[in-house]
């Protein structure tokens, strides 16, 4: 659990350096190297934080396609039903903190903590994140409806 933690804040500050707003190719294979150098809880917090830079720069296609098969099936039949669903329960610029990172046979658990980035909204949304690493940089995801 404590390696989890300095795992997340080690991944946030590369994320921030790296990953904020459009890459440009030097930066993006700076942040390649650090991720398949990474461990895998360094990895699980990189991918998330990437799903809500995504959100966040309205790339919902990308997100959807990491939603696990099964999720996807039973909760979203579209991208469009995604994107309303994120709309809905999300804000338009997310800021997402990870807390309490479990690993359960291939899959890794983190409570995700969503507030709106501008601060205009004070509410906060809590959801549960499992994810799986495939092989590369390729995962598969799921939360909390």
């Amino acid at each position: 659990q404590k390696k989890i933690k300095q795992a997340d804040s080690k991944i946030e500050k590369i994320y921030d350096d790296n990953f904020s707003g459009r890459l440009s190719n030097d930066n993006f294979n700076k942040l390649l190297e650090k991720y398949e150098n990474a461990k895998e809880e360094d990895k699980v917090i990189l991918n998330l934080q990437k799903c809500f830079e995504a959100l966040n720069n309205n790339d919902y296609k990308y997100v959807y396609n990491k939603l696990d098969a099964t999720f996807k099936s039973n909760n979203f039949k579209t991208e469009a039903d995604f994107e309303k669903y994120v709309k809905t329960n999300f804000f338009e610029s997310n800021n997402a903190k990870s807390s309490n990172g479990k690993k359960q046979g291939d899959l890794y658990t983190y409570e995700v903590t969503i507030t709106d980035k501008t601060e205009k909204n004070t509410k906060t949304v809590k959801k549960t994140f499992v994810m799986r690493l495939n092989e590369g940089t390729d995962f598969v995801m799921s939360f909390s409806i």
